[in-house]
């Protein structure tokens, strides 16, 4: 007889309850690592470099000019590595270099430098149908790179003629890229008066 005490079946009840609870449990824990892991694997290789820069890392920003006659046709590059900074132009399609500028850096500096770029989502991207080849023809072509070493683990575009390139984060990126090289502006102006050319777009290079 029982006397107020917990049955048999009341007994088994609460032993599947607690299981199931347990279980409960243990699957939503797995579930929110899996969804950590799955967070964190969105992150792109560029992205992560980014994030997570080494001592071979540099990043780069190229400037390709309107396709025009080759007297007038320019690419600048301006690149930033941990220990090294430096800005080339080239006229014509031939690799001609008409400028060439290096200057030291530091791992600080590099440190905040990187850390400035990544606040602009520097290497985000989105998906683009177009091909680079001969668009924005009377504008400018902007590569945004990052590299670990020599191997180019980041590639960018976008355009100042509103074509729908991969970059994603802000131009406010451009400008800085270029304060990280003094005199960077008056290197672009100089190129200008030695191609001879209008050097069409460069003084709207900002407003991408």
């Amino acid at each position: 007889m029982n006397k107020g005490g917990p049955t048999k079946l009341g007994i088994t009840l609460i032993v599947l309850t607690v299981a199931a609870i347990l279980i409960g449990a243990v699957v939503w824990a797995g579930s929110g690592l899996l969804g950590t892991e799955q967070t964190q694997t969105k992150l792109s290789d560029a992205q992560q470099l980014l994030a997570h820069p080494t001592d071979k890392t540099s990043v780069r920003m190229e400037i390709r000019g309107p396709i025009t006659a080759q007297e007038n046709h320019y690419v600048i590059a301006a690149t930033v590595a941990q220990n090294s900074r430096n800005i080339t132009a080239w006229q014509g399609y031939n690799g001609r270099v008409v400028a060439n500028q290096t200057f030291d850096n530091s791992p600080g500096a590099f440190a905040d430098f990187m850390a400035v770029i990544q606040r602009q989502n520097f290497m985000n991207s989105q998906s683009s149908s177009l091909k680079t080849d001969g668009i924005c023809a009377n504008g400018q072509l902007l590569s945004f790179q990052i590299f670990d070493g020599e191997k180019k683990v980041g590639d960018l575009w976008s355009d100042s003629c509103g074509d729908t390139g991969t970059y994603a984060g802000n131009t406010a990126a451009i400008g800085i890229i270029l304060d990280q090289i003094p005199n960077s502006r008056n290197t672009i102006s100089d190129v200008k008066s030695k191609i001879g050319g209008e050097f069409s777009g460069v003084g709207n290079i900002f407003a991408l």
